[in-house]
């Protein structure tokens, strides 16, 4: 599986952060994936220590909005981390609870 976002934007510190819409993609066809039914966690981690500094789940922090065509969208929040860089991963298990996929990406927070 794969997403269609290259790179996160760098977030401003004390500040709304923008939603990220993701699809994500079957490498073998390129075709969607369907998320029907699929539950999703994320974390942001800080990368100089691993510490989590923000938790997500569905309806609380990410939106399934298209199952479908495999879109998901990591919702607005409130950046109050350090300057820094830091890991956003989501990991999804699907209805076949055997498949897990993820979303990996690296963003700054700057002042």
């Amino acid at each position: 599986m794969i997403d269609n976002c290259g790179f996160l934007n760098d977030r401003t510190k004390d500040n709304t952060s923008s939603s990220v819409e993701f699809t994500l993609i079957d490498t073998l066809t390129e075709l969607p994936i369907d998320l029907t039914g699929a539950t999703a966690i994320g974390v942001i981690t800080r990368d100089v220590d691993g510490a989590i500094v923000k938790e997500f789940s569905l309806s609380n922090g990410l939106t399934i909005s298209t199952p479908t065509n495999g879109i998901i969208v990591l919702d607005k929040f409130f950046c109050d981390f350090e300057v820094g860089i830091y890991s956003l991963k989501i990991t999804f298990t699907l209805e076949n609870t055997d498949i897990k996929s993820y979303i990996k990406r690296k963003f700054k927070v700057v002042l």
